[in-house]
């Protein structure tokens, strides 16, 4: 069995407390699932983006 790898990343105000100044009214919780077999090229296409937008 292959193994499957999880990149989880979370943006936002995780109290959702919205009455605070400069917070923000939206929790947003982000997850890719990448297979063993896959993993090299999707570590490729994060640094293609990163230097693209980053």
């Amino acid at each position: 069995m292959d193994r499957t790898y999880a990149f989880v990343d979370e943006s936002g105000n995780s109290d959702l407390d919205t009455s605070k100044g400069g917070s923000s009214g939206f929790f947003i919780v982000c997850s890719i699932l990448v297979a063993e077999k896959d993993l090299d090229a999707a570590y490729a296409q994060a640094e293609a983006l990163r230097k693209r937008h980053f």
